[in-house]
């Protein structure tokens, strides 16, 4: 599924903007400040129904006003698709090809995406959280049962850290700690063992693009860990009063750890900026391939102001990647137009320049 265009109402800094796209490489370049980096957001909101850089339409909403839309145009064969975001304080409405979407779960996977960012290098291997949340991105893209699962263990773990903060050991109490207990059980486990798959799945690729990015100069691996198995009930029910005591549940797959090396070393402590660097692209470009193969289609591939973090021969080594992938639509943000223009020179697929200027789209 391609996306033709894609029209923006005071959203984030852009008060009205207009662009339209091509398969290929669409290039965004402009100064900073003009809002190539909303661009990117609002393409990956397109796809996901929430900013990547964001938690809430607040956020999202260009100061100083109550709303936002965004409209997109796909195109997938001979059919065209239409996507509507109307967001304001009092309601928030979504359409798919003029058929209003309820829930979250029903339209991701229908355009799947892949996002590279600078802050992505440092929060990845910084904030455990940002794997086990790069996981999920990756997963619920192409596996709706995990969307819903992730949804209820999410839901139940805020509710039983709640009723653990004031736990009274009462019958009522003790009765909705089982019934919390029973939710994380029945999602958790499927949760940990689709997340042990994938990453196994993802190191295949990660070590072919990990070679290709660095020349060969880097070995890298990725270890999954997790409380959680078949015993997950017993581990609850013997932790119980730790949980109590602590007033937090100590067990489950919000504490799952995805550990990344280097020469069987922690990356994190001894890898360079350069070897940090490559495993992030490389990993991008993993997901990308797994993505494709198993939900069939091409992700929307995002790469925003890589060039400010990564040197020339890592960008050109990434982007060589992404067509002998054949990736169907990549757009990548930049600020120096005569870059851009010499990237364009390489590159054998299509190519789009859009040249923002100083004043809001």
């Amino acid at each position: 599924m391609l996306l033709e265009s894609i029209k923006l109402k005071q959203f984030k800094n852009h008060s009205d903007f207009f662009g339209q796209w091509q398969s290929g490489f669409n290039f965004i370049v402009g100064p900073n400040g003009v809002g190539k980096t909303n661009i990117i957001d609002a393409i990956y909101y397109t796809a996901m129904l929430k900013s990547y850089f964001h938690n809430s339409d607040k956020q999202i909403t260009q100061k100083g006003t109550d709303f936002y839309r965004l409209e997109a145009l796909f195109s997938q064969e001979n059919s065209v698709y239409k996507l509507e975001v109307k967001s304001s304080s009092q309601i928030k409405e979504i359409k798919w090809d003029g058929n209003i979407i309820d829930k979250i779960v029903d339209h991701v996977g229908k355009i799947p995406v892949v996002l590279i960012s600078p802050d992505d290098i440092f929060y990845f291997f910084n904030e455990s959280e940002e794997r086990r949340k790069f996981l999920n991105q990756t997963i619920i893209q192409f596996d709706q049962n995990y969307l819903n699962y992730l949804i209820r263990y999410t839901k139940a773990l805020k509710l039983r850290n709640a009723l653990l903060k004031n736990f009274n050991n009462s019958k009522e109490a003790n009765y909705l700690l089982d019934s919390y207990d029973q939710v994380l059980v029945q999602t958790g486990i499927y949760i940990a063992n689709k997340r042990r798959e994938v990453v196994s799945q993802l190191q295949i690729y990660l070590e072919v693009f990990v070679d290709q990015i660095s020349n060969n100069f880097q070995k890298s691996t990725m270890i999954f860990k997790s409380q959680v198995d078949a015993d997950f009930d017993s581990v609850l029910k013997q932790n119980r009063h730790k949980d109590i005591v602590t007033q937090r549940s100590n067990f489950g797959i919000h504490k799952d750890q995805l550990e990344c090396t280097i020469d069987l070393l922690p990356i994190r402590e001894f890898g360079s900026q350069g070897q940090l660097k490559s495993f992030i692209l490389a990993l991008r470009l993993a997901q990308y391939k797994l993505m494709k193969q198993i939900a069939e289609k091409s992700p929307m591939v995002l790469l925003d102001d890589i060039f400010a973090k990564l040197d020339a021969d890592r960008v050109n080594n990434l982007l060589a990647c992404l067509e002998q992938e054949s990736v169907a639509q990549c757009f990548i943000t930049d600020t120096h137009i005569d870059r851009i223009k010499q990237l364009e020179n390489r590159i054998h697929s299509n190519t789009l320049i859009l040249n923002l200027s100083n004043t809001n789209g």
